[in-house]
């Protein structure tokens, strides 16, 4: 696969604060990769270097295979922060301008309207457009000029679980048109759910990268449940398995190598333990993550 961004230990220091701290990313083409981290741990930071925005400490970067030149920014669309416009002119008037800063031809307006389902309200001052909407009006002026790349700083911060949706579908929709979308976010439910690869990030450092799956690795969780969980919890032990609680109670557990659902449950029940429930299922990004930044 080709490489789209390279960075060598890109770093940034405000004073005596280090916000990012040597950073190597590699990002593919046609790969939608998630920055992953909590507020604060150095995601917006990172895009702003990226994007020209923040100067870095130390460090490098190169787009597409030519370094940071202004030429390779003409072929990246961005939203970095929150989305901005003049809130007493309409939607497509504020592309309009966003356009001719961009260099672009205004025809491509209605273009991207479409795309982002807002052509039925171009017309609407911006100041009527609900929060997912504007978000939608942000990735539609990050369209103009149908660039190669999309950066997308907390895309669905803020917005209702419908905003959320609408958004995920469009990241969708315009990953499958060949484009390559970077994303920073702190919601790993949504990372999880459109991205392809993911770097996991804390307090500047990055902690762990790679496609989605191997972030997950292949280790199945059980959850468990039983009339007596603390007798559970000390024969799950018993049986070298990693035990622990998730926010409703149950217990999720790691099986040894050799060991399957099936002959776990065997040996439980002849334990003498009720189990009351036992599913399999595919460990979460969340889960992972606490791993990881633990």
């Amino acid at each position: 696969m080709e490489t789209i961004l390279n960075t060598a230990a890109l770093t940034k220091h405000y004073g005596p604060i280090t916000a990012v701290n040597g950073i190597d990313l590699h990002v593919e083409r046609g790969s939608v990769y998630g920055i992953l981290g909590p507020n604060g741990s150095g995601k917006t930071t990172t895009l702003g270097m990226l994007l020209g925005a923040i100067h870095p400490s130390s460090g490098s970067f190169s787009w597409f295979g030519k370094g940071t030149g202004d030429e390779n920014r003409k072929r990246i669309g961005a939203i970095l922060e929150h989305p901005i416009f003049y809130p007493y002119l309409s939607g497509a008037q504020n592309l309009r301008i966003t356009a001719r800063i961009k260099g672009v031809p205004e025809k491509d307006v209605d273009r991207v309207l479409q795309i982002v389902e807002l052509s039925a309200r171009k017309n609407s001052p911006a100041a009527t457009y609900s929060l997912g909407m504007k978000q939608r009006m942000a990735i539609a002026a990050a369209l103009l000029g149908d660039p190669e790349v999309l950066v997308l700083d907390e895309p669905t911060n803020g917005l209702d679980p419908q905003g959320i949706a609408e958004i995920r579908g469009l990241i969708r929709e315009v990953a499958a048109s060949g484009k390559t979308i970077l994303i920073a976010s702190h919601l790993l439910d949504e990372v999880e759910k459109v991205c392809t690869h993911v770097a996991v990030i804390k307090n500047g450092n990055l902690l762990a990268q790679g496609h989605v799956n191997e972030i997950l690795g292949d280790e199945q969780l059980l959850e468990i449940a039983s009339a007596d969980p603390a007798g559970l919890k000390l024969q799950l032990e018993q049986l070298h398995c990693s035990v622990r609680s998730d926010e409703s109670g149950l217990f999720l557990v790691g099986l040894p190598e050799g060991m399957d659902a099936s002959s776990l449950n065997k040996k439980l029940v002849e334990s003498g333990q009720a189990i009351h429930h036992l599913r399999v299922r595919k460990k979460k990004l969340e889960e992972s993550f606490l791993e990881i930044t633990a």
